[in-house]
């Protein structure tokens, strides 16, 4: 019962999506058992056909189930899974549990070359993978629609930049991009005091994966393999050279190279 609130303009765009997506589903579905069938909103109420976890009916006065939620989202172009080929229902997550543990954070943000290659798109990444949304520049009408954390949590993590021509983001959708996906790989894998000093990538190409350090040399790290050796190695060149190296390169560990200052 009541009125459903109306979306606010001052919220980001998808976050709007979802709410006016639901508010439909409030005002027009007669129970919490049926929504509109998936990307037919236009033809009207259908039977979900998918029961809660436990069997029982849903409770239209109780909390949604998973299933419902992780339809408004999928709706909205912010699956909880992505499709796959052969699955056009893998977005469904019917357990609410699964559904839980399945919220993501921001990783890093990365700068995508545009279309035209002369400007990049700055694309926010979580930890598996996963294209969360865009980035609009703050000062533009999306960047003033757009929640301040966003921009919050965008600071706060490295940045992947030098990513090649053609990586193509899709929100909800898992990055394919062999050097974005190595950049990741590469920081979430590490373990040590270096991990923390990490404030950029650049994913040029895998081989050849560079981290900047804060007050250090820049890292030319190369694969996601042996990175802990790979931590060790450039930690002990730093420290052996108090007063500096311009750079550390250990994509072969077992041969690395530095120029000291």
């Amino acid at each position: 019962g009541g009125t459903f609130p109306a979306p606010d303009p001052e919220r980001p765009v998808y976050q709007q999506k979802i709410v006016e997506i639901t508010r439909v589903q409030h005002e027009d579905q007669p129970d919490g058992s049926r929504y509109f069938t998936r990307g037919d909103a236009g033809a009207g109420p259908s039977e979900s056909g998918i029961p809660p976890k436990d069997g029982a009916a849903p409770d239209p006065d109780g909390p949604w189930d998973a299933a419902f939620v992780s339809w408004v989202l999928s709706e909205a172009g912010l699956p909880v899974r992505a499709e796959k080929p052969g699955n056009p229902d893998a977005w469904l997550v019917a357990d609410t549990l699964e559904l839980a543990v399945t919220e993501r954070t921001i990783e890093a943000v990365v700068e995508v070359p545009a279309e035209n290659a002369g400007t990049t798109n700055v694309w926010a990444i979580a930890s598996d993978g996963m294209w969360l949304m865009p980035i609009p520049d703050q000062d533009s009408e999306a960047g003033r629609r757009t929640s301040p954390k966003v921009y919050e949590d965008a600071a706060s993590v490295l940045r992947i930049t030098d990513v090649p021509y053609g990586t193509k983001p899709e929100i909800g959708a898992y990055c394919t991009d062999a050097n974005v996906n190595n950049a990741l790989d590469i920081v979430s894998g590490m373990t040590t005091e270096l991990a923390g000093r990490v404030t950029a990538v650049k994913a040029t190409e895998t081989e050849s994966t560079t981290l900047t350090i804060k007050d250090g040399p820049d890292i030319v790290f190369g694969t996601a393999d042996d990175i802990r050796e790979k931590e060790r190695v450039c930690l002990a060149i730093m420290e052996e050279h108090p007063d500096g190296v311009s750079y550390i390169n250990v994509r072969t560990v077992d041969r690395p190279t530095w120029r000291a200052l």
